[in-house]
């Protein structure tokens, strides 16, 4: 009979590697017995129906009406979701690998840490070069993710598009022994062989090619135990079965000393080597792991000479760095030059070498503000690695990923960086925070004797417009020249790329977002990640004020002007934003119905007429808040001819955007824009305005508009609900 290993004899076969970890569709589950992506999918594309409470429940829903749309709502609820408990102990081990029949982003944002990189592997067609990488983690999706930046590594939402699938599943699968080697662990977690995806004869196939006690699968229930095909590999020795958890394995494991948890893994490719006042120095174990809880350094490893890339290679390289980059800095691809420098960045490099050449300049943080698709985060990266290949302050990079950021720990790695001869050290925190944060963050330093020049990144540098001394001011908008460069630069990387460049006709500017959003469609993905961050912040920033209430109850007059200019009469106070209603299949705050008001015209460069917009929130025109919106950066006020106000977006590009995260298809749309229809009305004051909007957005959305993706049935729908509105406010 076969003589299973001991947990400590696994343990450290673990440790040694290589070993893969198995997540099955089930994962979201672990601990609460529920997968909130799942049931929110179904509640919003199954109008609530649960008779197929699995991933195959989607193929019945209205997902697949336009998969572009859905999988945009589907990536955007991903940001929301919590990690299970269970998983924050799992991603803390470093994995050689991670197979998933999975399509969430959930899991690609656990196991994101300041010391490793995740990349999704979702086509054949992508061949990694290092895919044992412990910090440079690849993530086999085998039916797809719903935050690929193409549609080809989308998820299956029908019947027959989950057949198609099944053959690239197959094929990624089948590296499975290769990667693992003779040596190797395979541990699953979170698999039911008779709803997930990738179903037992699948997972049989691969593990048959592997050998005796390779295979491990955790939370073991009966059902698996006598599924056959799982039986017949337990019973040739290839699956062990294990009644605990894998996170209750991993922490006995760390417990008794057998493996390490939340330590970066001593490889080669990492480096421990930074430069400080010209000479290269090592950095001490305990600090280097004692930085990479909160952010990471870049080594030399960074600038060792790279290696010769044929014509397909750069551009695969190039691809990657447009996605990864805005998640977090990809040093390699700043040293092949695939970041294109924008005319600011001169701006910021004079303002951080300023303070670090002279320290009274370094009372308040340097802060880069603008919207999202401006090109923030890819030139503070650009910051990071020019200021330490120039080798004279190290710099520690912090991104937005990071969960829990470590005050103690920058300020211990700065303080064995000085004692090493560093006059300065350079610290920037991609956090997208409020200015206050960098404030804060700048004055603990300060008050530890730190010699450090911090530089943060925000939306806007404050809530009332005013600029802080040394922020640098990022521009949405491309000039002519820009765009010159732009070109150039893009023949750089590929001729090809060039020819997809054009521009708008005549002296019309552009804007760097819809640069990257029409000519590298590899960026698509991130900028409407960015969109849907920058929309939660927007939201946060509602929820936290107080909105003013007009006394008397009706503004004295509709003019732009005198609204903002009463905008400090003294009324009284409400919270705006709690109360919410059921809309679009969805429990929708009034925020939330706030910004798809707005968007779902504005992606027609429609303003909704602002007394539209407060009679379709159920709010009386008392509520102040055309103030308020003036301090929201998604949005635009402007007035018409007579002086009436209106809420618009910044673009048509990024309303649409948005609207595609927050609707999530059609039928959404359809159910906003009956809603806000069925609160028009004329007035002696405004006059026809609120009908002429009517009538234009119903021009737009219709089978003949701008919006070509809605069916004609749910247009007709719409029609028939909306006309019936229309004449009551017509007569």
């Amino acid at each position: 009979m076969h003589k299973l290993l001991s947990n400590q004899e696994l343990a450290e076969r673990i440790k040694r590697g290589p070993c893969y970890l198995l997540l099955g569709q089930a994962w979201l589950k672990s601990g609460t017995g529920h997968d909130a992506f799942l049931e929110q999918a179904l509640r919003k594309f199954g109008n609530g129906n649960f008779e197929d409470a699995s991933y195959t429940g989607l193929f019945q829903t209205t997902a697949n009406v336009n998969q572009e749309e859905a999988v945009a709502w589907l990536h955007d609820r991903c940001n929301s979701i919590p990690i299970p408990e269970a998983f924050e102990t799992i991603s803390e081990f470093a994995w050689n690998g991670v197979l998933t029949s999975a399509i969430d982003d959930v899991l690609i944002r656990g196991l994101r840490k300041s010391w490793r990189d995740v990349q999704r592997v979702t086509e054949t067609i992508y061949q990694p070069t290092n895919p044992r990488s412990r910090t440079k983690l690849h993530v086999w999706c085998f039916f797809g993710n719903v935050a690929s930046p193409e549609s080809a590594g989308w998820p299956p939402l029908t019947q027959l598009q989950f057949v198609q699938r099944k053959g690239t599943a197959t094929v990624l699968a089948s590296a499975v022994p290769e990667l693992l080697t003779s040596l190797g662990i395979l541990c699953i977690e979170g698999y039911g062989p008779s709803e997930d995806w990738l179903g037992s004869e699948s997972l049989y196939q691969f593990i048959a090619n592997l050998g005796e006690d390779q295979t491990h699968l955790f939370s073991a229930t009966e059902y698996q135990r006598n599924d056959p095909l799982l039986r017949a590999l337990a019973d040739e020795g290839k699956v062990t079965f294990h009644n605990e958890t894998l996170a209750q394995f991993l922490l006995k494991a760390s417990d008794a000393g057998w493996i390490t948890l939340g330590q970066t893994p001593a490889e080669t490719e990492f480096g421990k080597t930074i430069r400080v006042a010209g000479r290269g120095i090592q950095v001490p174990e305990q600090y280097l792991r004692l930085i990479q809880t909160t952010g990471r350094i870049i080594t030399e490893m960074a600038f060792a000479p790279l290696k010769p890339q044929n014509r397909d290679a750069r551009y695969t390289d190039f691809r990657h760095f447009l996605y990864q980059s805005s998640y977090h800095p990809e040093w390699e691809g700043y040293a092949r030059g695939f970041a294109f420098k924008r005319p600011f960045q001169a701006q910021l490099w004079q303002k951080v070498r300023n303070q670090v050449d002279t320290p009274s300049l370094r009372r308040e943080p340097v802060i880069v503000h603008g919207p999202t698709g401006s090109g923030k985060t890819v030139a503070l990266g650009q910051l990071a690695f020019d200021l330490q290949k120039e080798g004279v302050c190290p710099v520690v990079f912090i991104d937005r990923n990071v969960r829990q950021m470590r005050r103690e720990s920058v300020d211990q790695f700065c303080n064995w960086a000085e004692d090493h001869g560093a006059p300065a050290v350079v610290v920037i925190w991609d956090g997208m925070q409020e200015a206050r944060e960098y404030r804060s963050f700048n004055q603990f330093l300060r008050s530890r004797g730190r010699r450090s020049v911090l530089v943060g990144s925000c939306y806007q540098t404050d809530v009332a417009g005013k600029e802080l001394p040394n922020s640098v001011r990022v521009s949405p908008a491309m000039d002519n020249e820009e765009g010159r460069q732009f070109q150039i630069f893009l023949g750089s990387i590929d001729s090809d790329l060039p020819a997809r460049f054009v521009r708008l006709k005549g002296d019309e500017l552009d804007t760097f977002l819809g640069c990257l959003y029409r000519f590298l469609p590899e960026t698509r993905s991130a900028i409407q990640a960015g969109l849907g961050l920058e929309v939660a912040h927007a939201e946060d920033f509602l929820l936290q004020l107080q909105i003013q209430l007009v006394p008397g109850g009706h503004f004295g007059g509709t003019n732009l002007g005198e609204l903002l200019a009463n905008a400090g009469l003294q009324g009284s106070q409400e919270k705006f934003g709690e109360g919410s209603m059921q809309l679009a299949g969805e429990n929708a705050t009034e925020i939330r119905r706030l910004i798809g008001f707005v968007m779902l015209p504005g992606q027609f460069d429609l303003a909704i007429p602002f007394e539209l917009l407060i009679r379709a929130l159920g709010r009386t025109p008392g509520i102040r808040l055309l103030p308020t919106l003036e301090q929201v950066d998604i949005f635009r006020i402007s007035e018409d001819l007579e002086g009436n106000p209106g809420i618009g977006p910044r673009s048509a590009l990024e309303a649409k955007l948005i609207d595609r995260r927050l609707m999530g298809g059609a039928k959404s749309e359809v159910d906003y824009a009956v809603e806000l229809l069925s609160h028009v009305r004329g007035s002696h004051l405004t006059g026809q305005r609120e009908i002429e909007f009517a009538v234009d957005l119903v021009r737009f959305l219709g089978p003949n508009g701008q919006n070509v993706v809605h069916p004609r049935s749910l247009y007709l729908e719409w029609w028939s609900d909306s006309s019936l509105r229309m004449k009551k406010f017509s007569s």
